[in-house]
């Protein structure tokens, strides 16, 4: 099976996965009360980050259902 690479819609800066894991671990330190007025601040839009974000989510899905569930909601 051959596949095709497909390019993000759009031109991201580079980050690291260190970099991601940082981010997001301002993201879900913050306030959820703040999480929506700072988004911007927590880069999700880069594809990196969201990797990080989806995989912290998942970690802390069994012992923290509500909070996983509220950062969720707030990061779509």
């Amino acid at each position: 099976m051959t596949g095709e690479l497909v390019p993000f819609p759009f031109a991201v800066p580079g980050m690291t996965a260190t970099e991601a894991r940082a981010a997001v671990d301002r993201y879900l330190a913050a306030p959820a009360d703040e999480r929506d007025t700072r988004i911007g601040e927590y880069q999700l839009a880069n594809p990196e980050t969201l990797l990080a974000l989806c995989h912290r989510l998942d970690a802390d899905l069994e012992s923290r259902p509500n909070e996983v569930h509220a950062a969720a909601a707030a990061a779509y």
